[in-house]
């Protein structure tokens, strides 16, 4: 989309400051308020959606649809900027991929603000939710936020992190900020300064080892040393820092100690590891470290006791009347209740009733995720989920439960079992 600068735009000096490129973009989309390229019209909101030292993110409304657009604050008007081709790189790489834990990326092009100053952009396909920094600071607000929830989190960056190494790629500015809650779960973005395996992809820019371009907290310290080679690890010590912040809200700063609540235990040695100041000394990949998890885990019956407890009180917060019953029966309740009941299972030992004697619960089987049809490890039966019951005892540390109220379903090997209210605790 060009501009014929009939609005008065001013025209100014090249090379563009950043402030004067920056000011001269927001006012060209104030004015024109719509970018045009080849998929159609796109209509700026109001709002912005963020804006640093490198770049601009606007918030566009296209098809009825919410998108991010994020614009590179460079001027290629005459010549490709070393950040352009970092930009443009990591949008043909990523691209070529498709990869489930990125967030995915529409269309890149240029836009003429007036004869001297030419930016490029990229389209971002639906805006994601939030940013991690925001998920967390709002579950920390309402109270919600405990280790079970940061355990899903943490397997959510496993995921992210294992994938993109398996592929080649080092992101070397892996933070809460570029982190993003899209479709509920989470994505990884801004590539900008990422390293590509030059045997697997498009080579545009060559960032040299040892150049420092992401952020200082969760930068490792071979990224502000010159010569000094990127890894793998160089990503884990973000990893770690991001594992440090989730916990305390803070991040770790030279070699100070670290001490974590007893839920958390298994983390001071995976952190304390990861901020090595010497990237050999790290976990080399996300293998080493859930393979550490997976042998060193043993919690006690305290622990086991408190996750259970912890789980039922993520549900039962806002109820300030106890002991009380609370009911959950939406769709996306139960799906969210169930997810979060088989990570509870695999730190402690659950146990069920139907009326008769405790059995021990192992897990719930998705059979039909539409229709919330499940089944349990043991039982050779399926049940729809019509409703789960939270109780939360009012002190007693230990005795709160859940009752899972069930619909009948023709069951997968033996006969049909009637309605059934399924009690679970610890």
């Amino acid at each position: 989309m060009k501009n014929d600068n009939s609005l008065g735009l001013p025209n100014s000096t090249n090379p563009y400051s950043l402030n004067n490129l920056q000011t001269d973009l927001n006012n060209y989309l104030k004015e024109y308020k719509k970018l045009i390229n080849i998929y159609g019209e796109f209509n700026l909101e109001t709002k912005s959606l963020g804006q640093g030292g490198t770049s601009m993110v606007k918030g566009f409304i296209f098809n009825e649809k919410e998108y991010a657009i994020k614009f590179l604050s460079e001027n290629i008007k005459d010549n490709d900027s070393k950040s352009f081709k970092r930009f443009k790189q990591a949008h043909l790489n990523l691209n070529s991929l498709n990869l489930s834990t990125v967030i995915p990326q529409l269309h890149m092009d240029k836009l003429e603000i007036n004869k001297e100053l030419t930016v490029p952009y990229i389209i971002i396909m639906e805006k994601a939710d939030k940013t991690l920094k925001q998920y967390i600071s709002e579950k920390r607000n309402d109270g919600s936020l405990n280790h079970i929830e940061i355990n899903k989190i943490l397997k959510n960056l496993y995921l992210i992190i294992n994938e993109i190494h398996q592929h080649g790629i080092i992101h070397r500015d892996i933070k809460p900020e570029n982190i993003f809650y899209y479709k509920n779960s989470f994505v990884l973005g801004d590539f900008d300064i990422a390293s590509f395996d030059e045997d697997r992809y498009i080579k545009l820019h060559d960032t040299k080892d040892g150049e420092r371009l992401a952020n200082a907290y969760c930068s490792a310290p071979e990224q502000f040393i010159k010569g000094s080679k990127i890894t793998q690890a160089t990503d884990l010590y973000a990893l770690g820092q991001i594992i440090h912040w989730l916990i305390t809200g803070n991040y770790l700063k030279g070699q100070s100690s670290i001490s974590y609540p007893p839920e958390y235990d298994i983390y001071k040695n995976i952190v304390r590891k990861l901020l090595n100041e010497n990237p050999k000394y790290r976990f080399q990949s996300i293998k080493e470290i859930i393979d550490y998890i997976e042998n060193n885990k043993k919690p006690s019956v305290e622990e086991e006791i408190y996750t259970f407890d912890e789980f039922v009180n993520k549900y039962t917060f806002n109820i300030h009347e106890r002991p009380k019953f609370v009911n959950y029966n939406t769709y996306d309740e139960i799906k969210e209740i169930t997810d979060d009941l088989n990570e509870v299972g695999k730190i402690t030992e659950l146990e069920y009733q139907e009326g008769y004697s405790n059995m021990p619960f192992y897990n719930l089987l998705t059979i039909d995720e539409k229709n919330l049809i499940y089944r349990t490890d043991r039982l050779a039966m399926e049940f729809k989920i019509k409703s789960i019951y939270f109780f939360k005892h009012y002190y007693d540390f230990g005795d709160s439960l859940i009752i899972i109220e069930t619909e009948n379903l023709e069951k997968a090997i033996e006969d049909s079992y009637s309605n059934t209210e399924c009690q679970m605790q610890r």
